[in-house]
């Protein structure tokens, strides 16, 4: 059963059940976005058009992420074992400071030793508060983390939400005070924090392992379709982000 055909039957079960497949057009609000449909030389382009490209990287040479079948056109497969990641240059434009939305297609698979990273920007030890990051942790919980300065807000869904070898369309939203995480574009967790703000990080941005340490949390599995924005999407908004591009029309 291919991606597409998995993303299509998706789509249609969550409109039945959302009524409606209408969101907020996002294109104010960009930083970036991956889509691995355009790879070269290890070079990811960030299709938003703000000039973010990725390096596909590894601990050793010539052990780098592969490309795969995706939910549609490519995906990247990341190795646990080969430290393998995603970085994205550090700039002053990837520190959205109050709102933030966060999105991608993911499919992990085997063992969390502690957690595993989608992508964040975050500072390397845990007193570290800046940045920002999104992940499942080791109990399976979809989680986000803000540092604002002072302190660091944590949010998670429940437990073994996110199984083995099972496609998810996951996001996190940010705003002054407030963090909402999604699965399949359901609204699963919606709570108050105590950050107003992101504090701004000097950490490269990184997909699928974690900012501050090399291979300190890595994903083991497929990443697709990661999308990544200055505010808080609503919920419509997260529902067209789940839809490929030829879905959309």
């Amino acid at each position: 059963m291919n991606g597409t055909f998995l993303v299509r039957c998706l789509v249609l079960a969550m409109a039945a059940s959302a009524g409606t497949a209408a969101g907020a057009d996002p294109s104010d609000h960009w930083l970036a976005r991956w889509s691995f449909d355009a790879v070269e030389d290890h070079q990811v382009p960030d299709v938003s058009g703000h000039g973010h490209p990725g390096q596909m990287r590894a601990l050793e040479a010539g052990a780098g992420p592969t490309l795969v079948d995706g939910m549609v056109g490519k995906a990247v497969r990341l190795r646990a074992a080969l430290g393998t990641d995603v970085r994205v240059q550090r700039h002053d434009r990837l520190n959205p400071t109050t709102g933030l939305t966060i999105a991608a297609w993911i499919k992990h698979e085997g063992p969390i030793d502690s957690s595993a990273e989608i992508l964040g920007k975050k500072g390397q030890a845990r007193y570290i508060v800046d940045g920002y990051r999104f992940y499942v942790s080791r109990t399976r919980s979809l989680c986000l983390e803000i540092g604002d300065g002072a302190a660091v807000s944590r949010v998670q869904t429940e437990r073994k939400t996110i199984r083995d070898d099972t496609w998810y369309f996951v996001a996190a939203t940010f705003s002054s005070g407030r963090v909402r995480l999604y699965v399949n574009a359901r609204l699963v967790v919606d709570e108050p924090v105590p950050a107003r703000q992101i504090a701004p990080s000097t950490n490269h941005l990184v997909l699928g392992n974690f900012a501050g340490r090399r291979n300190a949390f890595p994903f083991n599995g497929l990443i697709d379709e990661v999308s990544l924005l200055d505010a808080a999407l609503d919920a419509d908004a997260i529902f067209a982000l789940a839809r490929p591009s030829e879905l959309r029309e």
